[in-house]
């Protein structure tokens, strides 16, 4: 029976029925899974191909922290890019 309806949507959809063409595919296409987008960030300061990750940054003392906040100011980078 399935493939019975199937021919007469094919059939349908081939004579310019775009309803049945769309019906067809959705049913006949291969199933894909729901891709959802994430906003993900990744914090982390690279110079010269050395990397410090958030994860790093957070194990930093106050006073190292306040150093490197003195340090990204003096290149007058945005404040929204220097959070530490």
């Amino acid at each position: 029976m399935r493939e019975r309806l199937l021919s007469h949507c094919y059939k349908f959809a081939t004579n310019g029925d775009m309803k049945a063409a769309r019906l067809f595919l959705e049913v006949t296409s291969e199933k894909r899974p729901k891709t959802s987008i994430r906003n993900q960030q990744n914090n982390f300061i690279q110079v010269s191909g050395t990397t410090i990750t958030e994860a790093q940054l957070k194990e930093l003392t106050e006073d190292q922290q306040q150093q490197l906040q003195r340090i990204l100011k003096g290149f007058n980078i945005p404040k929204e890019f220097v959070a530490v």
